[in-house]
């Protein structure tokens, strides 16, 4: 995908090094959730009795989200959004997805593909009107679908994701260069060469 390879020239174009801790996170070495910070804490967890693993007790380090919603039903709380829209043109099934570079993104110009949305709620809350495409966003669509999925529970603590595919009947809103309608065929040309990130990975996998 040219689109896609131009993209991963430019790259990041940012500087990036690695820092020791400081603000804005507050380090108590007595706390239960030794770093805290705006978008997510550092909490260390004490497992014991693990019997179905290979050692039955260990304790860890764990990223827990800072903040929480509930945007489909009460009782489901989300720690992050991953949408992608999708929509019929010319007789073929086209999705919305992205060039998004990560700084710890281990890809040529830390850029890999992902879906048209993807955000903590952290973000979405500290940064509203930030997160591109979101207004366009409709959870209560009779044509969008949605499913809770935890995180790496090995990495994140009660961490999860609500994944959402919507289909658009008439694409009506302009599109960021960092994204483009691309068929089933040409994303999965980028999956084989291992540079779509897990979430698209994820919600590709659930709805199609």
């Amino acid at each position: 995908m040219p689109w896609f390879e131009e993209r991963r020239q430019n790259g990041l174009n940012a500087s990036i090094s690695e820092k020791p801790l400081n603000k804005p996170w507050k380090v108590d070495p007595e706390s239960t959730t030794p770093i805290e910070g705006p978008y997510f804490n550092v909490v260390v967890v004490d497992v014991r009795n693990a019997l179905t693993r290979e050692v039955e007790k260990w304790r860890q380090p764990m990223i827990e989200p800072a903040h929480f919603e509930y945007p489909v039903n009460p009782q489901d709380r989300v720690s992050g959004l991953v949408a992608l829209f999708r929509r019929r043109f010319n007789g073929r099934m086209e999705y919305l997805v992205q060039a998004k570079a990560e700084p710890g993104n281990d890809t040529r110009g830390g850029v890999v593909l992902a879906p048209s949305i993807e955000a903590s709620y952290s973000n979405i809350k500290k940064h509203p009107g930030k997160i591109p495409l979101m207004n366009h966003l409709d959870l209560k669509s009779e044509k969008t679908q949605t499913v809770t999925q935890p995180k790496d529970g090995g990495r994140f603590f009660k961490a999860n994701n609500l994944l959402v595919m919507q289909s658009i009947e008439k694409h009506t809103f302009p599109v960021p260069e960092t994204h483009i309608w691309a068929t089933r065929e040409a994303i999965r040309e980028i999956q084989k060469l291992g540079l779509s990130n897990e979430h698209l990975n994820a919600v590709i996998g659930v709805f199609t």
